[in-house]
């Protein structure tokens, strides 16, 4: 196995197809954004993801800077793009997912919690 690499411990292909929505949400503050008065290069995680998912799944993805969230797609599996900055808003969207009975997994890059207070 390469350096880096993960082993699956099950055969994804054996699994029923899923719906995966892939969130990237953003801060209140930030919705000015969306008026296009600035440009913002998209989170390259999420669609690096998307690309690696098995093609039998079904896989959305949304930037919250760019379209509002679908909670009425009907996800299997969420996965959020989380940062210091979207941190909040990334709890309350997991926090609706969760209540719509979708799993939910953040895929974050390490941040300090004290700046959240």
């Amino acid at each position: 196995m390469r350096p880096g690499s993960v082993s699956m411990p099950f055969c994804y292909h054996s699994l029923s197809p899923m719906n995966i929505h892939l969130i990237y949400p953003c801060r209140r503050e930030d919705i000015w954004r969306k008026r296009g008065s600035t440009f913002t290069l998209p989170p390259m995680a999420l669609v690096i993801l998307a690309a690696l998912t098995p093609r039998d799944c079904t896989v959305k993805v949304t930037d919250e800077l760019v379209d509002e969230i679908d909670f009425d797609f009907p996800a299997d599996l969420i996965v959020l793009g989380v940062n210091t900055t979207n941190a909040f808003r990334s709890y309350e969207v997991a926090k609706r997912c969760r209540e719509k009975g979708a799993a939910v997994v953040k895929v974050r890059r390490r941040h300090d919690r004290r700046l959240l207070r």
